[in-house]
């Protein structure tokens, strides 16, 4: 009687599902001119803005490095090619008297597919605009003419473009943005602690969310963070925090010990409308297990995207982070939004070390394991052998790509969270090693075991990729070494646009 039930159980679920999947249909047959015009207005919004943005790089064409002109080349060759596609698809889904079945057609196999497409050509879209953002950086007047004489209309990269511009020619004239931020009456109190980092968050008395980054102004090369801070603070004034990943700057405050002298500088950055609950990464990365599949591939492989894409805006605005882990970076969820597949939205913190690419640096380091992990060997220990370059945050980038890949913590805390603890991928790690180029092996060893068969091979060159992004012998990466910042850059992206095509590669 029981195996009965148990059957007849099964079929009504059997019989539940079918009549979902039939209702899921009609209603999209029934809704189908909306739901494709849908589709066909967002290819049309990036279509324009890319049209303006391609005719904008056309200008100053001649005057950027050969690199830059290739991946840029190269970007909208592949733009192109997924237009034609997406045109051909969505015209055999409306013309004339094909129209009945191409509401068929989109209802029962189509509309999950074309979705996709659309996203992918969103996701080409959005990785060609960090070589505009390149662009500011530039010497050249020719090229800063162009920049400042667009008309940017709408265009938010363009918007985005200019507003770097002034910032460096703000910076270069000793006029920066003014960046003082006037603290409330209650900004000292009620701060809340972000676990497993040294950010805190804080409702100001305007109902603003604020998130409070404290660095300190002590120490070897302290006279120098203050203008480094501020230089930085004027140009996170102008992000897009969405587009970029890291949160508008609102302002600085000096906090100043009995003697009047500042110890420390506190940046303080707005939440984007509708996002709350911050939580770090390392937070996110030891509360979840993919073995539980808290987080389906593709909600990963977006997460590295974002963070790719943040590492380039720090190096766009010609600083390098020095900090770069998975306590700096600062995950958001949309407000109201419970789904427990979605991983949130991403924004790198953690400025306590960074410096302008190029400016003073004291060359000293520290012994703390936790850290050295996503420090390349030539940035380890108390007395580095290399100063600072956007290629070593490269590489605590691939480190940060293998734990997202693996999600398994290289580190864990005490319940205090003050102390750092070892976890089994950092002890597998570190044991037995005698040098930081042990460990460095190690994770490219890792990489190359344990990646395929999770997130597949294109996320598997990009990692590491950026784990040997500075080794000498390696063939693939010699552009990542070129002395010049912005080809450097554009190989950057280049390397990096193998993770749109990430699923693809792992169904493969």
């Amino acid at each position: 009687m029981a195996e009965i039930i148990l059957s007849v159980s099964g079929m009504v679920v059997q019989c539940i599902q079918c009549g979902q999947f039939v209702m899921s249909v009609y209603n999209t047959f029934k809704n189908f001119k909306e739901e494709l015009e849908s589709l066909v207005l967002r290819v049309e919004s990036h279509w324009v803005n890319l049209v303006f943005e391609i005719k904008f790089f056309a200008r100053v064409e001649t005057f950027v490095d050969d690199l830059t002109r290739t991946h840029f080349q190269t970007l909208v060759g592949v733009l192109h090619a997924k237009l034609q596609i997406l045109g051909s698809e969505i015209d055999s889904l409306s013309g004339g008297r094909r129209k009945l079945l191409g509401k068929i057609k989109f209802a029962l196999l189509a509309k999950g597919s074309l979705e996709v497409a659309v996203t992918e050509f969103a996701e080409w879209h959005s990785l060609l605009l960090p070589l505009l953002y390149l662009l500011p950086r530039s010497t050249d007047p020719r090229i800063d003419r162009q920049i400042l004489a667009e008309q940017a209309g709408s265009n938010k990269a363009i918007s985005a473009v200019q507003n770097l511009k002034r910032a460096f020619t703000a910076l270069a004239a000793g006029n920066p943005n003014p960046v003082i931020f006037v603290p409330d009456a209650q900004y000292y109190s009620g701060r809340q602690l972000i676990r497993y980092t040294a950010v805190q968050s804080k409702r100001l008395l305007d109902n603003r969310h604020v998130i409070i980054d404290s660095i300190s102004c002590e120490g070897p090369g302290g006279r120098f963070v203050p203008q480094d801070v501020r230089n930085l603070a004027g140009i996170l004034k102008e992000v897009d925090p969405m587009t970029f990943g890291i949160p508008a700057c609102a302002g600085v405050v000096k906090i100043k010990n009995s003697k009047g002298q500042s110890i420390k500088l506190e940046m303080v950055f707005n939440v984007p409308e509708g996002l709350e609950n911050p939580r770090s990464l390392r937070d996110l990365l030891l509360s979840l297990d993919i073995e539980n599949e808290s987080h389906p591939i593709n909600v990963r492989i977006q997460l590295a995207k974002r963070l790719a894409r943040t590492v380039l805006f720090v190096h766009s605005a010609n600083f390098v982070h020095k900090n770069f882990r998975p306590e700096t970076i600062i995950v958001f969820d949309h407000r109201g939004n419970k789904n427990i597949n979605e991983i949130g939205v991403p924004f790198l913190v953690g400025f306590q070390k960074v410096r302008a690419a190029g400016g003073y640096t004291a060359l000293m380091g520290d012994n703390a394991w936790e850290q050295d992990i996503y420090r390349h060997p030539t940035r380890q220990g108390y007395h580095p052998e290399e100063i600072y370059t956007m290629e070593h945050d490269i590489y605590s980038l691939g480190v940060c790509l293998l734990e997202i890949a693996l999600w398994k913590s290289f580190v864990s805390w005490d319940a205090s969270g003050k102390y750092p603890l070892m976890t089994p991928q950092s002890e597998q790690l570190l044991r037995g090693n005698t040098t930081a180029v042990d460990t460095k092996d190690k994770l490219v060893k890792m990489a190359r075991e344990v990646i395929p068969k999770r997130l597949g091979t294109r996320y598997t060159e990009v990692t590491i990729s950026c784990l040997k992004c500075l080794d000498h012998e390696d063939g693939d990466n010699s552009e990542l070494l070129a002395k010049d910042d912005i080809p450097v850059g554009a190989s950057y992206i280049g390397k990096v646009s193998l993770l749109i095509n990430t699923e693809q590669s792992k169904k493969n």
